[in-house]
């Protein structure tokens, strides 16, 4: 995986993050959009057999509740979404229909 680069300014906070020193409020902000961006890398990198074993580690039993519905559901019904961890959309395709669907 290629990680984003970062700037000297970014380097500086992460060093002090790593050795334990308070960060003020835009130091902090400024971590939480590094760790966001170096996550979509390598989310953006990953190969279909890894989400493959991530989704199968999440949801060991073949369902996956549904946010929108309330319901426990079969993978199945789940749109395929690489940018999330498990590699599903994390509502089911009843109460997210796919674009260009009428709503």
């Amino acid at each position: 995986m290629t990680t984003p680069t970062r700037t000297p300014d970014e380097e500086r906070v992460m060093r002090a993050y790593k050795a334990g020193q308070h960060l003020t409020a835009e130091e902090s902000n400024t971590r939480t959009r590094i760790r966001r961006r170096e996550q979509r890398a390598w989310r953006a990198t990953r190969d279909p057999q890894h989400i493959a074993r991530e989704c199968h580690r999440a949801h060991p039993d073949g369902t996956k509740p549904c946010p929108g519905c309330g319901r426990t559901l079969p993978l199945e019904h789940f749109a395929a979404a690489p940018h999330e961890l498990d590699g599903l959309h994390f509502r089911c395709t009843t109460c997210h229909p796919p674009r260009g669907a009428d709503h």
